[in-house]
């Protein structure tokens, strides 16, 4: 993830305490005394420059601080805080500016006072005429009039306090797309209140990018305009994010909000130097199904009409056990329409939690499925000639951070669930952490985070994700196309409206894009790298070159990397590997990681001996393909998980397992019995 990265918030070495010169000192000692400490300054700072420069007054706005490093974090880039405490100070703030690296600058208002606009607008100004945008950021009522006015030139003539209301925050965005991008309109909630409101003059060029309202108040809390050409922002300081609970449905927007106007500000002032992805990405899978049509209710072709008539792309989560048993038509239909269908792996048996605790699925046997799921995709793909992607989708919930490591071994490319944290781990303790969808936390190996449309899905929250570069990953199960087969069509049309360039793709080719890119000073990029098999593209009419750096756990050793085929050569660290990818113009080039000598699949059993796991399958087969197609099949199957009965489904299956055990004992017994009847008659004759 994002936060892997680690970036060093810097602090002035040669700068600990503020300057002060005594007023009784003959002037030409003090312009003396002024030059030399701000040679000493600018010599001990030229090595610590960095992107976004926070100035603000020391020891009173730590949230704030800790905020420019968490959103600067998120985008890969340096920060360093300048103490402005007295008008001396100045000088170190003028000189950091005036850096060619620099490309944000951030003043808390209670620092206003000790800086000169027009010196440090001046400082802003680059030889080409381009303007490093500003964003000033209100700390409370207290330290923004009259200062505030005199820095907005009369735009904003303070920030006033905010009643003690209990009732939930939300963030209004306006419709302003330029700024906001894909978050014009949305409304997310919020754990946090603002430190004060925006009181805003009629000056029409004052742009209101976002309001803050609880049902009782609405006041302005993030604003822009333009002075002589200098872009200027203006926001309302937030408090700390209160605890959100990882599981819940708005941890994602309350994360968000807490940091909504900094992460605007950063993006566009950054542009190409923050870390972006190569595009926008989207994928609806399908749980369950194999090449039958139709499957329960889900009609292959059908759905195909509707992925044409709205613009997405169906990945099909199969089940490696129904290897052997796929329809003609079906296989033709995906052949002739690569674009649209694709397949991943979901689990092996789909036999209950079979990648479940190791209490009750030890690790070894986790792992002869995740072998025996690639041996069995190996035997359909040469039957069927259809490519799989080697993407796992655990049936029913997440797995443990063990299974995450043999997966990597076996070298699967990611995992992709309702949940990235692995079952029995706990969420990292990160402000960021739920802002990307995806994370190396856990072995470095990619899980990937997608959402159900079976229940309500938010659109701010697809336009929180969508603003944040998250690949949109939803999931189904054939019940979802009961009442009708375009029920997914409103949400590809949502996300298509919001963002016209999102490629609809398998989730194979999103995993081997999952990585992060930011343009550097020397016109090269760097890579963060999330998947261990990747496509680097070079979109640019030039030659470039890439430096990848992908996050690994020291623990697991790394076998190779090979690009286009080819070995290369890499540099590790404690917890990470470096190497780079020479690049022509519009030339992409394919990097695998890999991290075993690989399973030798042909010797690995493929065969279907488990008669509770052929029972479970055809249990399940008219589950799907017959009770869910009828109105009492359906009034079954919902008593059937409203009243838990699938908990115990399993001891039913090994009780009718059992039974017929019994039965063919019984039976072999009595054929015993009647043989030895037989004989003993043949005796006495």
């Amino acid at each position: 993830m994002r936060n892997a990265i680690n970036v060093v918030v810097h602090e002035a070495p040669c700068h600990d305490r503020p300057y002060s010169v005594k007023s009784r000192l003959p002037g030409s000692i003090v312009q003396v005394s002024l030059w030399l400490m701000f040679f000493i300054w600018a010599v001990c700072s030229s090595a610590w420059a960095s992107d976004v420069l926070l100035m603000t007054k020391t020891g009173s706005n730590a949230t704030l601080e800790d905020q420019v490093g968490h959103v600067s974090r998120f985008y890969g880039l340096g920060t360093q805080i300048i103490s402005i405490d007295a008008p001396i100070d100045s000088l170190s703030a003028i000189y950091a500016l005036k850096q060619p690296d620099v490309l944000a600058a951030i003043i808390s208002t209670d620092a206003l006072e000790n800086l000169d606009r027009a010196t440090i607008f001046d400082a802003l100004q680059r030889a080409n005429g381009f303007r490093i945008p500003l964003l000033i950021v209100a700390t409370g009522p207290r330290s923004t009039s009259p200062v505030l006015s005199i820095w907005s030139g009369g735009r904003i003539d303070g920030c006033k306090a905010v009643e003690s209301h209990t009732s939930e925050w939300r963030m209004m965005f306006a419709k302003e797309v330029d700024v906001l991008q894909q978050l014009a309109g949305f409304v997310p909630k919020s754990t946090t209140s603002p430190s004060c409101g925006l009181v805003l003059s009629h000056d029409k060029s004052v742009r209101a990018l976002a309001e803050m309202w609880n049902g009782n108040e609405k006041i302005s809390s993030f604003v822009d305009f333009s002075i002589n050409g200098q872009p200027v922002f203006v926001v309302t300081a937030m408090g700390s994010i209160n605890k959100v609970e990882q599981s819940g449905t708005t941890s994602l927007q309350e994360s968000f909000s807490s940091m909504a106007g900094l992460l605007v500000f950063l993006r566009y002032a950054a542009g190409e130097r923050a870390w972006h992805m190569p595009a926008h990405y989207a994928n609806l899978t399908v749980d369950d199904p194999w090449l039958t049509d139709p499957y329960g209710n889900l009609g292959y072709r059908a759905l195909l009409h509707e992925m044409k008539e709205h613009n997405f792309h169906t990945t099909i989560a199969f089940v490696p056990w129904n290897f052997d048993r796929s329809n003609l038509d079906v296989v033709s239909l995906f052949h002739n329409h690569a674009d649209l269908f694709s397949i991943c792996i979901h689990g092996n048996n789909h036999n209950h939690r079979e990648f479940g605790e190791y209490s009750a699925q030890p690790l070894n046997r986790q792992r002869d499925n995740i072998e025996q799921a690639l041996a069995r995709m190996e035997q359909f793909k040469k039957a069927t000639g259809l490519p799989y992607d080697r993407v796992m989708v655990f049936p029913h919930a997440v797995a443990p951070a063990g299974t995450f490591e043999t997966l990597k071994k076996s070298n699967y490319w990611a995992t992709v669930n309702s949940e990235n944290v692995p079952l029995g781990s706990i969420a990292p303790d990160d402000p960021l952490f739920p802002l990307s969808s995806w994370t190396l936390t856990f072995k470095g190996f990619p899980s990937v985070k997608r959402i159900s449309a079976e229940v309500p899905i938010s659109n701010t929250n697809i336009a929180i994700n969508a603003f944040l570069g998250n690949p949109q990953l939803f999931y189904v199960h054939q019940e979802f196309f009961e009442d009708r087969i375009d029920a997914f069509d409103a949400t590809a049309d949502e996300i298509n409206r919001l963002e016209p360039a999102v490629q609809w793709k398998s989730l194979g080719y999103i995993v081997r894009h999952l990585y992060l890119t930011r343009l550097r000073l020397d016109q090269d990029y760097d890579v963060l790298a999330i998947s261990s098999n990747l496509e680097l593209m070079n979109l640019t009419e030039r030659r470039v070159v890439f430096h990848v750096h992908k996050p690994e756990d020291p623990t697991i050793p790394l076998r190779s990397v090979v690009v286009n085929g080819v070995p290369a050569s890499y540099q590790a660290t404690s917890n990470e590997i470096r190497f780079d990818v020479v690049l022509e113009p519009k030339q992409s080039r394919d990097v695998e990681i890999s991290y075993s000598e690989g399973l030798t699949l042909a010797s690995v059993d493929i065969s279907k001996r488990s008669l509770l796991v052929a029972l479970d399958r055809r249990l399940s087969d008219f589950r799907d393909m017959v009770l869910s197609r009828s109105m009492l099949g359906r009034k079954i199957q919902f008593a059937y998980y409203k009243y838990r009965f699938d908990r115990i489904e399993r001891l039913i299956e090994r009780s009718i397992t059992i039974f017929f055990l019994v039965i063919a004992g019984l039976l072999l017994s009595r054929m015993v019995i009647s043989l030895r009847k037989r004989d003993m008659s043949t005796v006495e004759k």
